[in-house]
């Protein structure tokens, strides 16, 4: 049975670091919403929930 590590580029895990470790980093990309705000992973504002 193998194991791998992944995590994603959000983590800024220095190139060194992962090469040294076997640790294989993917690219996060985020895609703005339809109204043109950036996706968030932060909590939404009252009045994004009240929408």
């Amino acid at each position: 049975m193998s194991l791998a590590v992944v995590t994603d580029s959000a983590a800024c895990l220095p190139p060194e670091l992962a090469r040294r470790h076997g640790i294989e980093v993917v690219p996060l990309h985020t895609v703005p919403g339809a109204d043109g705000t950036p996706a968030s992973t932060s909590r939404p504002s009252v009045e994004e929930l009240r929408r």
